[in-house]
This record gives structure tokens, C-alpha cells and sequence, in this order.
């Protein structure tokens, strides 16, 4: 990315070059804007490279590191709203011979939707389905195990249904810092409230959550 950024920007100022070096005069309340030592000058070849020069570099300036998107990069338990950028066909190759299969486009909404990391999505769900074929998952479209507070569970009309229930629950309750239930932004954070604070289940989506991470990245390198 970063280096389609400089790349980007070096077409650009070669472009401001040719049309500078053909400059012969330029207005006086144009220079006012230049630095002080293009302002006394005759706007000829050489000030012409300077003044190509002095705005390659405001255009290369405006492109700092801050503005460059870095790539996700999995980290054992980081912040959950960090996204993941995964689109929705690698999504969907993960889940591909799953009982989860064809939800890939809705874990990449909710990810944008929600401000939620797609592969904790998945992974939460991954894991308390049973990759989707537990008979929670088959018979009550829950891929969360949500209890519905009778000591029961919740039942949902669809699987993109209970995505979309799971991915507000998580947003609202349990990673904003006003939520009722947050702690923190971790999957150890979220457990505290979610499953009584379970080293096993923080651990086991941990561990997927790597396991995916990888098999993108895996996706990624054979293209």
C-alpha cells in the first residue's frame, strides 16, 4: 500500500516537472504562496525545477505514514475493533464444507457495519457452533450459543439473523466503554461477562482466530 502511495506520488510530480519546465513567467500573487526563494526569482528552467521540486514534496508531505493504511496483522489478544480488511470471499473460503458456509458476505458487513473484527466473529462462532453443526446451529439458527435469559436459548429466523444479534450484542454491551458489560477490548475482556471469564474459551478463539489469520494470508500469497 505504502508503496503504491509513493509510486502514486512520484507519477504525480513528474508531471508537475514537465509542465513547470515549461513555464517562462509566473504571476506575482501565484509566488506569494512559494517559498521565499522561488519569489525573487526569474521563473526560468532552473527555478522551474525548484518550484517542481517544492511541490513534489507538499504532495509527497500530504502522504505521511499516519495517512497510510496499514495491513491487519494478527495479534494474540488485541483489540477487537481493530478490522480485519478481509473481504467477503476470504471470509467465505474459511468457512467453505462448514455449516457456516455462505455467510462470508455477512461477517464482512458486520465488520463494517459494527466496527468489529471479522475473524473474532467467526471465530466465536466457529466455536460454539461447532463450525456451524451443533443442533443449536441447525435447528435454532444460533451460532453464538445466546441463551434468552429463561435458561433457555434464543431461536432466530435465519443464521444471518443471529450474526446480526450477535455482532450488536458485542458492539453495544461488551466493547463499548459504556456497555454493561465491557471490560476491555480483548477476547479476554469480552469473556469476563460472555462466559464467566473461561481461560478455555478465550484460548480456543485465540487460537482461531490465528488459524484464520493464516489461512488468509495463505490465500493472499498464492495470488
Amino acid at each position: 500500500m505504502k508503496r503504491t502511495i509513493v509510486k502514486t506520488c512520484q507519477i504525480m510530480c513528474a508531471g508537475v516537472l514537465v509542465l513547470a519546465l515549461g513555464v517562462t513567467a509566473l504571476p506575482r500573487a501565484m509566488a506569494a504562496d512559494l517559498p521565499a526563494r522561488l519569489e525573487t526569482e526569474t521563473v526560468g528552467e532552473t527555478s522551474a525545477e525548484a518550484l517542481a521540486k517544492s511541490i513534489s514534496q507538499a504532495v509527497f508531505e500530504t502522504f505521511t505514514d499516519e495517512t497510510v493504511i496499514t495491513p491487519y496483522e494478527y495479534t494474540p489478544y488485541g483489540d477487537l475493533t481493530v478490522l480485519s480488511g478481509c473481504t467477503a470471499e476470504e471470509l467465505e473460503a474459511l468457512l467453505k464444507g462448514s455449516g457456516l458456509e455462505g455467510l462470508g458476505e455477512c461477517y464482512a458487513e458486520k465488520e463494517q457495519t459494527h466496527g468489529i473484527n471479522a475473524l473474532f466473529l467467526i471465530s466465536v462462532a466457529q466455536l460454539e457452533s461447532g463450525f456451524g453443526e451443533s443442533k443449536l446451529a441447525e435447528n435454532c439458527n444460533n451460532l453464538g450459543g445466546i441463551k434468552n435469559g429463561n435458561d433457555g436459548y434464543m431461536e432466530f429466523p435465519t443464521k444471518q439473523d443471529c450474526v446480526e444479534y450477535q455482532a450488536t450484542l458485542l458492539r453495544d454491551d461488551y466493547l463499548d466503554e459504556n456497555g454493561k458489560y465491557y471490560q476491555g477490548k480483548t477476547t479476554k475482556d469480552v469473556s469476563q461477562n460472555y462466559c464467566g471469564g473461561s481461560e478455555s474459551w478465550y484460548t480456543q478463539v485465540e487460537s482461531l482466530m490465528r488459524s484464520n489469520f493464516e489461512k488468509v494470508e495463505e490465500m493472499r500469497a498464492a495470488l
